[in-house]
């Protein structure tokens, strides 16, 4: 091998090694998201034309109450979420289940449709939770409960920590606050 040839290929080594650098750091800023391999390849991509469909629709011919509208929303929403981001970004507590990126995982599937229901109750139970307004049955206080605590979780997997903190600090706030006033003191 000439000379040339040798510095060619090492050019060729660090380009593709640096590409490669470039695609890995593209991933951890936009996100870890699966890449399923089979059948459920289909899944996410099939899930979003049907979301697709649906806000079409409700642009067009489809008419239905807000309410209706934000919870089947919310209901797509959590689906690709939990099907499309993994627990863990990484392998962490030897649970590799929860962080595989090439396959989605019975957990997710499980959890996409707890969260799903969750956000449709809404739409289910329209008529009942009008009707019951301002004394919530069991039901409601579990499906809210469930619902909020897997919103938070769909945003920790999305962007972080931050906003599920943030918002977890002001859902305290809003049970606490009357509870966290001060003492004043009257200057005489």
């Amino acid at each position: 091998m000439s000379e040339n040839e040798t510095r060619d290929q090492d050019d060729n080594l660090e380009q593709d090694d640096g590409i490669e650098l470039a695609r890995k750091m593209a991933e951890e800023e936009e996100g870890i998201g699966r890449r399923p391999k089979g059948p459920s390849k289909y899944v996410i991509p099939t899930i979003a034309v049907a979301w697709s469909f649906f806000q079409l629709s409700i642009a067009s011919w489809l008419i239905l109450d807000s309410t209706f509208i934000r919870a089947i929303h919310l209901g797509f929403a959590l689906l690709i979420v939990f099907l499309n981001y993994p627990f863990f970004k990484k392998k962490r507590f030897g649970l590799k289940f929860l962080s595989t990126t090439d396959r989605i995982p019975i957990f997710d599937y499980l959890i996409a449709i707890v969260a799903a229901f969750s956000a449709l109750y809404i739409a289910i139970d329209y008529s009942g939770l009008t009707t019951r307004y301002g004394a919530p049955i069991t039901r409601d206080l579990v499906v809210g409960l469930i619902l909020t605590l897997l919103l938070l979780e769909a945003a920790r997997r999305v962007i972080g920590p931050a906003l599920p903190v943030i918002a977890m600090l002001f859902c305290g706030y809003a049970f606490f606050g009357p509870y966290m006033h001060s003492h004043k003191t009257t200057l005489q």
